[in-house]
């Protein structure tokens, strides 16, 4: 991997994330982020880090700086997040 190439690295955090490899994702999806900061996949990507985490709140912001960048995301899975948010802080 090119050290400075932020779609190689967001491409490697997904293909980590499929394995499971949550810590290795998260590692990935950060470095791209280093790069390119309005990277909209590797945001999204965390974003479902952090869902797997239970982390909803993180992923929730995750998944809106997403869609700010112009990343397309599901409706469906913003409503899920914004649920598993409000049953952690009603």
């Amino acid at each position: 991997i090119k050290p400075d190439y932020a779609e190689a690295h967001t491409n490697l955090g997904l293909a980590y994330h499929q394995k499971k490899e949550l810590i290795l994702a998260t590692n990935a999806f950060t470095r791209a982020l280093s790069i390119k900061p309005d990277l909209g996949e590797a945001l999204f990507g965390l974003a479902l880090v952090y869902r797997d985490q239970n982390e909803y709140k993180k992923a929730m912001d995750y998944a809106q700086k997403a869609i700010k960048s112009g990343k397309k995301v599901s409706p469906v899975f913003m409503k899920k997040l914004q649920e598993k948010v409000s049953q952690i802080s009603p």
